[in-house]
């Protein structure tokens, strides 16, 4: 017996399916850590007199969680 699978091939819709899946990968007590960490790390560099990578408030949490995944 042989099944069908329909595969959709719309970008936008297979762009939209990852943005949803990326956005429910972690949980919300996970992303609440990243940006502890994120807060410590940039505290961290002004202590040191450095400038962090990028300002946590500028990105997505949940891209961030998969960057730093």
């Amino acid at each position: 017996m042989e099944i069908a699978c329909k595969i959709d091939t719309n970008i936008e819709t297979i762009k939209n399916k990852a943005l949803h899946f990326i956005s429910n990968s972690k949980s919300p007590n996970t992303l609440r850590a990243y940006k502890s960490d994120w807060k410590q790390f940039e505290k961290w560099c002004s202590a040191n007199e450095l400038v962090s990578l990028v300002n946590y408030h500028d990105i997505d949490p949940h891209k961030f969680a998969i960057v730093t995944s």
